[in-house]
């Protein structure tokens, strides 16, 4: 399954299917959340997270509150039929470079 097929003018966007899922799943699981919060938990640059949050805007996943930045009841659905599952590694520190990512993504049914 692929999520973005968005041809845009400008920059290649430095993200990919698996960041707009990480950023709906984090949105999935707070009230609200400032874009420099999601710029801090992606590890996207703003430019990508403000590309990713305009493209989910635009079809109606996301609305911008006073308090931040929401998933409405539309993106909850669409994020549940995505066949993915994040999954948070318990690696020792000792094991990877600090620099590196400790998370994963699951594909359903897939080979």
């Amino acid at each position: 399954m692929k999520i973005l097929n968005v041809k845009s003018f400008g920059p290649v966007g430095r993200f990919g299917d698996s960041n707009v899922y990480l950023v709906l799943w984090h949105l999935s699981r707070v009230d609200a959340l400032s874009r420099r919060a999601l710029v801090k938990f992606t590890g996207l640059g703003e430019g990508s997270v403000r590309s990713i949050l305009n493209i989910l805007k635009s079809w109606g996943l996301l609305e911008t509150r006073t308090k931040g930045i929401s998933i409405t009841e539309n993106g909850k659905t669409f994020l549940q039929n995505i066949p993915l599952t994040l999954i948070d590694l318990k690696i020792p520190e000792n094991f990877v470079n600090s620099d590196q990512s400790k998370r994963c993504v699951l594909v359903k049914q897939a080979s």
